[in-house]
């Protein structure tokens, strides 16, 4: 088993792959990406980093894309969080029930996606180093 130190490092690095697919998927003008497809790299980037910051602090993170429960766990830790809940909540349904049930969700766009995930990314980082 890593350490949880060298864990976190390479959750880090797994956010970071999913923010530049992000970024890719986002800004090429030749294929029409689907936004929920898009706004799921966002949510994965998310999901890692604040897995990332728990691990870091050797917490137990279990199997869950709940970026809510994420949430509550950090908050027990008293770090200050970069972004609203009510922001962070707004890409829960990208991990799951778009991939599965070809829903419709509107709940974000691309460039409020894009905050939170290099927001939420930076926070980590700086947190974890």
């Amino acid at each position: 088993m890593k350490n949880p130190r060298d864990y976190a490092l390479t959750l880090l690095h797994l956010a970071d792959r999913d923010m530049r697919a992000f970024l890719a998927l986002k800004n090429d003008v030749h294929w029409n990406v689907d936004p929920h497809t898009i706004c799921f790299h966002a949510q994965q980037g998310v999901e890692k980093a604040l897995k990332a910051v728990l691990v870091s602090r050797n917490l137990e993170i279990g199997r869950t894309h709940d970026l809510n429960k994420l949430f509550y766990q950090i908050e027990k830790l008293s770090l200050s969080f970069p972004v609203s809940l009510e922001d962070l909540s707004k890409l829960n349904p990208y991990a799951v029930t778009v991939r599965y049930d070809d829903q419709e969700v509107d709940t974000i766009t691309i460039n409020e996606a894009e905050t939170i995930l290099t927001t939420i990314l930076k926070w980590a980082t700086a947190t974890i180093h």
